[in-house]
């Protein structure tokens, strides 16, 4: 008895443009954002590791991505920007705070555009909730992958590599391993529901 596969996702298909990370056409309408190894700061809520942000693009600005979960009864918000310039480059920035108390960040950073990979300075300074840690910012186009990441929260680390080959019609297997811990998963779907 396998798992069951989680319904198809919508069509998320692609957002208003936002020229400081993607081509013209090419700007995600979501991003998926996951946080690990950040240190709790004391007296504060323990951050929501390893579960998925569901980004989505802000209607009233194509560069800044929002999403927020519940964790052990309390809220979170993740918000992923991309603005003008900063310092001599195009900045973005990530950064995770803990509602209600707008000034908790437990993630806090700034790079170079486009980055997949943060490593946060936030420290357990007056007014933090977390130290350090890293962020994975994952843009799926691949619905399955897309469907295996928000039901199942499988595709958590980089080093996931992905595949899918077809059987008998209208079955496909969908390939998920990952090279970091040697998982291996294979998922039979219906190819024309993914």
């Amino acid at each position: 008895m396998g798992l069951k596969l989680p319904d198809p996702p919508p069509d998320y298909g692609v957002g208003d443009d936002c020229l400081y990370c993607w081509a013209p056409g090419k700007t995600p309408a979501r991003v998926f954002v996951r946080f690990w190894d950040i240190t709790t700061c004391p007296d504060h809520p323990r951050p929501p590791l390893g579960r998925c942000f569901i980004c989505e693009q802000s209607p009233l600005s194509s560069c800044t991505f929002q999403g927020q979960l519940e964790f052990e009864d309390h809220l979170w918000q993740c918000t992923y920007i991309s603005w003008w310039w900063w310092i001599d480059r195009p900045a973005t920035r990530i950064d995770l705070r803990h509602y209600p108390f707008v000034g908790n960040s437990a993630f806090h950073n700034c790079l170079g555009p486009c980055e997949q990979i943060f490593t946060s300075w936030t420290s357990c300074a007056e007014g933090n909730a977390g130290e350090g840690g890293h962020a994975f910012v994952d843009i799926y186009t691949d619905p399955i992958l897309i469907a295996l990441t928000t039901g199942y929260g499988l595709v958590t680390r980089p080093g996931v590599l992905y595949d899918s080959f077809d059987v008998t019609d209208p079955n496909a297997v969908y390939h998920l391993a990952n090279t970091a811990d040697k998982t291996n998963v294979l998922f039979l779907g219906d190819k024309d529901k993914f």
